[in-house]
């Protein structure tokens, strides 16, 4: 193998293993977006139908 390919190979898995970490971030923002939402719901602080609304949309994007 020459140098390149071993370069390519190594940027490849690095880039592989970055876009996963990606992915797991945005979904961990998501759910402690929604755990914040329901937190804010059990201290009074929003409406259950605010919550439920926002979630709809959500949805739909």
């Amino acid at each position: 193998m020459s140098y390149e390919t071993d370069v390519m190979k190594s940027l490849t898995l690095a880039l592989r293993d970055s876009n996963r970490n990606i992915e797991v971030l945005k979904y961990l923002v998501v759910e402690l977006k929604k755990a914040n939402e329901l937190k804010e719901i059990e201290l009074g602080l929003r409406s259950p139908l605010e919550y439920s609304l926002n979630q709809n949309n959500q949805k739909r994007k």
